[in-house]
């Protein structure tokens, strides 16, 4: 799907926010609110490649040795489908504050007696119970999904005024007939 201008403007904007500092740093402040947008959407990312990896795990019957899940959390942030730039940020961030959370919380997938035992990880609630993202934040690609969408709404409904315009010329009401005829002499 191509990204319309005013989508691209949200990005960008966002962006934008994430990467200006007033003392030209172009690091992004680890508590400001973009970054802190950025490591909820960086965590339901690695969130969503360790549950597929955990999920196997639980339902073949085995599980990772406490070094071998520290490892696979930890090179989370290299997987070439996280963006580079301010998500790795977001990310290191996320793995400097989080990674024994993470792993705690992982670890009950196959602890038997354990509330979360076998059950499948849901990135978004996980996130959540984690304390990394807020109930109903909104990531940013469904930010700019919404920008999208609400600019095609727009331009249609720009549209359709265009054709109805079009399509009803103003016709003369009897009144004004009347008061032509009355002007000329």
């Amino acid at each position: 799907a191509m990204v319309g201008p005013r989508a691209m403007a949200v990005a960008s904007m966002v962006v934008a926010a994430i990467l200006a500092r007033a003392d030209g740093n172009p690091a992004a402040p680890k508590d400001g609110p973009a970054m802190k947008m950025l490591v909820c959407d960086a965590c339901n990312a690695v969130m969503g490649w360790l549950a597929k990896d955990v999920k196997f795990l639980v339902e073949t019957g085995k599980m990772w040795k406490p070094k071998d899940l520290r490892d696979r959390i930890g090179i989370s942030c290299g997987d070439p489908m996280l963006p580079t730039g301010a998500m790795r940020d977001a990310c290191g961030y996320l793995m400097a504050d989080y990674n024994e959370g993470i792993a705690r919380d992982v670890a009950l997938r196959w602890t038997e007696g354990s509330e979360e035992f076998e059950e499948d990880i849901v990135p978004r609630e996980f996130c959540e119970k984690l304390g990394v993202c807020k109930e109903g934040h909104k990531t940013l690609n469904h930010q700019i999904s919404f920008a999208e969408r609400k600019e095609k709404d727009l331009k249609w409904e720009k549209e359709q005024k265009a054709k109805d315009a079009k399509r009803k010329p103003k016709k003369k009401s009897k009144q004004d007939d009347e008061e032509e005829e009355e002007e000329e002499p």
